[in-house]
């Protein structure tokens, strides 16, 4: 389980969403989040991964279209943002990009 840390001071949205991340076997990375919420919720997600500064990764939803390319300094620092539609969820694949 990970922590789901508010977005911004008085945004209680994080308490709606659970966040766990999966480490495999030759190194696949997910992160794995869920607004059980009928609200568009957000938050910081600290990620366990800690080889992901000076690449950048490419986060690609398993469960729909989302793709997004993200700095390892900032997800190692500023730690992943959500901001989730009322009742969704996201299995993101991060690998690096060429």
């Amino acid at each position: 389980m990970l922590v789901c840390a508010p977005a911004w001071d008085g945004n209680w949205t994080c308490e709606r969403l659970i966040a766990f991340a999966w480490l495999g076997p030759r190194g696949e990375r997910m992160p794995i989040a869920v607004n059980y919420a009928d609200n568009q919720s957000q938050c910081y997600v600290p990620l366990p991964f800690t080889d992901l500064g000076g690449k950048t990764w490419r986060l690609r939803d398993l469960l729909g279209p989302a793709t997004y390319d993200r700095d390892g300094d900032g997800l190692e620092t500023r730690c992943l943002f959500l901001d989730m539609e009322p009742m969704s969820y996201h299995a993101f694949e991060i690998s690096p990009t060429c």
